[in-house]
Parts: C-alpha cells; sequence; structure tokens
C-alpha cells in the first residue's frame, strides 16, 4: 500500500497520529503539525489508495480505511486521527472502532453539496489533485463521496472516540451553523467544539490559525480542554 509518508520514532510514548487529508495533500501544512506534535508518531495515509473504483461502493472504501486502522492499531496503544475537509468526513467513519480513542474533525465538508459549479472547479484543478492520480474514476468518486457526507451524521452520532470539532465561523459558509447543530446532538462532556474566524478553506494555510492548532489539538489530547459551562 503506497503511503505519502510513514514516521516511526523510538521516543514516542506509543502514541500514534494518523492525518486523513483533505481533496488536496497539504504537504506544508502536515508538515508544521508534524514538527509541533512532535511527541507522537504520525502517519500521512494516501486516502484515494483505498479507493477502488471496480466495486463502486461508499462500503468498500470505508471498509479499506478502518482495515488500515485496524492493523495500525496492533502496533500502538493510542490512535488518534486528524482529519480536514474530505478528511474530517472519513475520519467520522472510524469513530465507533475501539481502537480510535480521540478525533480531531478540522472543518469537515458537512452536507456539502457538490453541484455542477463545485463540479467545474474539481474538473479545472483536477491536474493538481491526488485524486486524478490514484482515482480512475472521477464521476464516480462524486457519487460515493456525496453517499458519504450523508451517513456523517449517523456515524458519529454511534462514536466511541473522544471527539474535537474545529471549525470556521465564516459567515459566506452554512458549514459552522449546521456542524453546530450535529454537535449539539451529541454534545457530552467528553467532546468539544471551538471555533475560528479563518475561512474554513484556508484554516490550514492562515498564520493564526497554524499557530492556534497545535496548541488546542495538544490540550485536547492531554485532556486539558476545559469543560464547557
Amino acid at each position: 500500500m503506497r503511503m505519502f509518508n510513514e514516521n516511526k520514532d523510538s521516543k514516542n510514548l506509543n502514541k500514534v497520529i494518523i492525518y486523513f487529508h483533505s481533496f488536496f495533500y497539504e504537504g506544508k501544512m502536515i508538515d508544521e503539525l508534524k514538527e509541533k506534535l512532535f511527541e507522537y508518531d504520525f502517519k500521512t495515509p494516501n486516502l484515494y489508495m483505498f479507493f477502488n473504483t471496480s466495486e463502486n461502493s461508499l462500503n468498500s472504501w470505508v471498509k479499506q480505511i478502518r482495515e488500515y486502522i485496524y492493523e495500525i492499531s496492533k502496533e500502538y496503544d493510542e490512535i488518534i486521527i486528524i482529519g480536514y475537509s474530505l478528511g474530517a468526513i472519513l475520519a467520522g467513519f472510524c469513530s465507533s472502532m475501539k481502537e480510535v480513542k480521540k478525533i480531531i474533525l478540522i472543518s469537515p465538508t458537512y452536507r456539502y453539496t457538490l453541484n455542477s459549479e463545485t463540479k467545474k472547479v474539481f474538473l479545472e484543478y483536477s491536474e493538481e489533485m491526488i485524486i486524478k492520480q490514484s482515482v480512475d474514476n472521477f464521476s464516480l468518486f462524486l457519487i460515493v463521496y456525496t453517499a458519504l457526507i450523508s451517513m456523517f451524521e449517523y456515524e458519529l452520532m454511534n462514536s466511541a472516540a473522544e471527539l474535537l470539532f474545529i471549525q470556521s465561523i465564516d459567515n459566506s459558509s452554512l458549514e459552522f451553523k449546521r456542524l453546530n447543530h450535529l454537535f449539539k446532538k451529541i454534545e457530552n462532556n467528553k467532546n468539544r467544539m471551538i471555533c475560528m474566524g479563518s475561512n474554513s478553506l484556508e484554516i490550514l494555510e492562515d498564520k493564526n490559525s497554524m499557530r492556534l492548532l497545535p496548541l488546542l489539538i495538544n490540550d485536547f489530547l492531554r485532556n486539558e480542554v476545559e469543560n464547557e459551562k
């Protein structure tokens, strides 16, 4: 199985962070997170390599990703997933796995609509997208992705993992309102939601956000996030 990068460090306390990328591979931003979260082993699988166009199935994609997580769990005591955009949605489908202890969901594309304009943008930039390199049938991917979004809420309702939502409050997007509504459904003393001012599509490119993200994530992983009142 081809991966973007695998990093095994003996100084780690047998905990691993698995980063689920968005539609694009955020190489520079991932490197920054990896550097600041140095206490943990860090893995960055290519999610598109688990996408099987011959089976034409959402279940197949999710099953392959879960099998990858299960195999990783044999090497570590604790698995943490950080997912961004598309990766946050796929991370939600791993939230019911007993092997996954905590999940950080950064700007998940919840209830995102793949309209004709969106597809046009995707196709225009397809040469730069990992999906173009790894998935033969782009139209099929869009169909499966739409199904993925429709099941996201159900998966989180059955989560066994602790969840941290980090979401933009950009007024030009409905994502915050939708995610806030979902969060209220699953709110408990373990789950957290933090709102930031960055545009959801640029949250990993914004310097202020990138200064804050590692601090917020570290606090959550160390159980230092204060309970909401």
